[in-house]
């Protein structure tokens, strides 16, 4: 697993710049305003949290179309790692997924808030660390009921663990997605902290 941090050499490299150029691009397809549209429910921007995200979609459209945004969103960063995987960049690929998922250009760098697109590109990158982010979302979700409490908590016991077992340079990764994953949460944590997040 290459180290994005110490190996400044892959800079240099045409590859690395093939694979973060593709990631972000598979990272940018806003899926959950796709699924909005062909669910008939329309911009899902303009609903609800106007989060495009499988939390937003699943209150305002039903748990199937909620479900199908968490699949499709997952799948982007599985699918991104995967490629990156085979030109010797996976860790890039991670990176650059989450952030065009975060910061898409179609929706003018706006969008998500990285949580299933972390999950999915973390399951193919090194699957301890994404059963780990999983299995700690779903217990915290088990107790409390609310996603955003469940996916902050898990990243951060998932950051702590790799830390832990060193995952080597993923530690790096996933201490980058608990700090971006918890900026994109703002709203949701001044709603927990005035316990009106649900």
């Amino acid at each position: 697993m290459e180290s994005l941090l110490k190996d400044t050499s892959l800079y240099s490299d045409a590859n690395f710049w093939i694979v973060a150029a593709i990631a972000y691009t598979v990272g940018c397809v806003p899926f959950a305003l796709i699924v909005g549209y062909i669910g008939g429910i329309g911009d899902i921007r303009k609903l609800g949290s106007g989060n495009p995200g499988a939390t937003n979609m699943a209150r305002q459209g039903g748990k199937k179309l909620g479900a199908i945004t968490l699949l499709l969103d997952m799948a982007k960063g599985a699918v991104a790692v995967y490629i990156g995987r085979q030109f010797g960049y996976a860790t890039a690929a991670a990176l650059f997924v989450v952030l065009g998922h975060c910061f898409s250009i179609i929706l003018k760098f706006k969008g998500g808030k990285g949580v299933a697109t972390t999950l999915g590109a973390l399951l193919v990158l090194y699957w301890p660390a994404g059963l780990t982010y999983l299995g700690a979302w779903l217990a915290i979700f088990a107790i409390w009921r609310i996603s955003s409490l469940s996916a902050l908590i898990g990243i951060w016991l998932t950051t702590l663990v790799s830390i832990y077992l060193w995952y080597g340079n993923l530690s790096y990764l996933i201490f980058f997605f608990a700090v971006l994953i918890t900026a994109r949460h703002k709203s949701n944590i001044k709603k927990l902290i005035s316990g009106t997040e649900s």
